[in-house]
């Protein structure tokens, strides 16, 4: 039981999925029942007669009398559990449509069928009414009873018999999502829509939905703690590793289903979810190295993670080693065998956009792999498809996508996810389910809006580069990029980001003051176009000669495209470095 009723923000609800009870197995009923029964059986014996031309090759999964139903005909995947007719058994898991009517049912006769229910139910309820007691829900299945007897139209059941080789989650086996593009259905029916899996668009709408319970939208479950049964159900649920329903530090509903979505769209056994991506990249770190090991990290990276890794790690003992990752087998070079634990990569680069050759990378032996794809979001890459080990995300930015929930995810393989958590647990660094349910949410749009961003970063990269006041314009998408072609071979989306040179501090403020459009805040991904200075924000705490290893200088503006008409931000970058320029050039005079 929960402390705490989900918080339900959907007025759409699917058909309720209920549990009946078993059906009565006592053979001795009165005169009355047995001819109510009868009755029934006729109903049955009616509906099972037509159906047997659309019963599934290989006959039914266990549990499952026949294919029955109407709304279940047509229908692909894990039985839909619907019953248009109330009939016996499961309204079926696969059923071919046999004619192109739409809404005919050929086969099922359901208007003569719906009739003979109804007489049905009269007949039960006056026996019921003659002799009180009478056990007579054995004539139907628990669905068609419960129809029966309130006289209502049918609306859903549990469906007794499970799909066969399907279970919830990322990793207990193909979602519905995954399974409904297979290219049979789960008893063998041709599916003719091909053995293919759904695009990442697909998946990022639909993934995550195991705890919706019939809801469209998933509820918030606004609880820090659940109520138990008793105090051995309590004793066994809090044994288990990742306890749903238990204590929100562990887990929570709402989090939980933004880790399956962010599993299933990263391709991932498991996923992981934090306060941050900070959280996430501390968690990753602390948890898997301890005094004495060796850290193989580069030196073009978020300046948040260059601090933990140049101030926190010494001083706990453990040695980084900071690498070149543009040079070709950097990496490898700088790989103790028997000592470094973990490798940390970043591609694309904060903020200069500097590319990490994945295969490379997964290609070392011994250590553990761990890279941010903040900057590309699973739609543009996925590490783990390259043989990575951790993919982490600061889900703050363009996942969520509307600068108003703070995540960070780690996904990769279920024991070293599962480590994670068990170290997390005790770091605290577990988000709300608020901004888990805003993750979510941002989840849905982001394919269409990292079109946009992508289509407008694009654009203002090639009328930057062609600017004679613009210095150094990075983008993966560029030509001119140093790493053009592995970000080709690489990339799926290049994505809404661009960096570029303006001189000097001097012309970077000015440029600033000179913006009408885009906002200044140190943050990316959201629907506004954002412009940052490195040097003053996120590597504010890097010296000069670490500031020039990572590519930056004074005068670098990062920009993060937003949903606005990319028309309106050319307009309005362009205009605001001519007049940098102008007053640049009257100083100077």
């Amino acid at each position: 039981m929960e402390a705490t009723a989900p918080i339900w923000r959907s007025e759409l609800v699917s058909p309720t999925v209920g549990t009946s009870k078993e059906p009565s197995q006592s053979t001795q009923r009165p005169d009355g029942a047995n001819s109510t029964s009868r009755r029934l059986q006729t109903v049955h014996a009616h509906l099972t007669r037509d159906a047997e031309s659309s019963a599934m090759p290989g006959g039914a999964p266990p549990g499952c009398d026949r294919v029955r139903g109407d709304r279940g005909r047509g229908t692909h995947g894990p039985c839909p559990r619907y019953r248009a007719l109330g009939a016996l058994g499961c309204p079926g898991h696969v059923a071919q449509r046999p004619t192109q009517v739409a809404g005919a049912a050929s086969h099922l006769r359901p208007a003569c069928a719906a009739s003979a229910i109804r007489a049905a139910s009269r007949a039960a309820r006056r026996a019921r009414a003659r002799q009180p007691g009478t056990d007579i829900q054995g004539a139907l299945h628990p669905s068609g009873w419960d129809v029966a007897r309130r006289g209502e139209p049918a609306r859903a059941t549990t469906c007794p018999a499970p799909a066969p080789g399907v279970t919830a989650g990322p990793a207990g086996g193909p979602s519905r999502e995954r399974q409904t593009m297979d290219a049979s259905g789960p008893t063998g029916q041709p599916d003719r829509r091909g053995a293919r899996e759904p695009e990442r668009e697909t998946m990022a709408v639909r993934g995550g939905r195991r705890h919706n319970a019939g809801s469209l939208a998933t509820p918030l479950w606004a609880t820090s703690v659940f109520e138990q049964g008793s105090l051995e159900e309590m004793r066994k649920l809090g044994a288990r590793p990742r306890p749903e329903r238990f204590y929100s530090r562990y887990a929570n509903p709402t989090v939980t289903a933004f880790e399956d979505a962010v599993a299933e769209l990263e391709g991932a056994e498991a996923a992981l979810a934090f306060a941050s991506g900070m959280g996430a990249v501390f968690a990753t770190v602390f948890g898997l190295c301890s005094r004495g090991s060796h850290v193989v990290a580069q030196q073009q990276m978020y300046g948040g993670t260059l601090q933990l890794l140049r101030g926190v790690c010494p001083r706990m003992g453990i040695d980084v080693t900071f690498v070149d990752a543009t040079r070709p087998g950097a990496f490898a070079e700088a790989v103790e065998p028997g000592r470094t634990t973990l490798v940390l990569a970043e591609t694309p680069a904060n903020p200069c956009l500097d590319l990490v050759d994945l295969d490379e990378l997964a290609g070392l032996q011994g250590p553990i792999t761990a890279v941010d794809a903040t900057f590309a979001t699973p739609l543009g890459l996925r590490p783990l498809e390259h043989g990575v080990s951790l993919s982490i995300h600061s889900a703050t930015k363009a996942m969520a996508g509307h600068n108003d929930a703070t995540l960070g995810v780690v996904s990769g393989e279920r024991d070293l996810v599962d480590w994670l958590w068990g170290f997390a647990t005790v770091q605290g660094a577990t988000p709300s389910p608020f901004d888990a349910l805003n993750g979510l949410r941002g989840l849905r749009t982001l394919g269409v809006r990292l079109r946009q961003q992508t289509e407008t970063a694009l654009a203002l990269a090639a009328a930057l580069e062609a600017h004679p006041r613009v210095a150094n314009v990075r983008h993966p998408g560029l030509a001119s990029h140093p790493q053009h072609e592995l970000a080709r071979r690489q990339l799926r989306v290049t994505g809404g980001l661009v960096s570029f040179d303006l001189g000097g501090y001097g012309a970077a403020c000015a440029f600033v003051d000179a913006l009408r459009l885009c906002r200044l805040a140190p943050s990316l991904g959201g629907p506004e176009t954002l412009i940052t200075h490195p040097a003053s924000t996120s590597h504010a705490g890097l010296g000069p000669e670490e500031l020039a290893e990572a590519g930056i200088s004074v005068g670098t503006v990062r920009l993060s495209a937003g949903l606005e008409a990319t028309a309106d931000v050319l307009a309005d970058v362009l205009g605001a470095v001519d007049a940098a320029a102008g007053l640049e050039d009257g100083a100077e005079s």
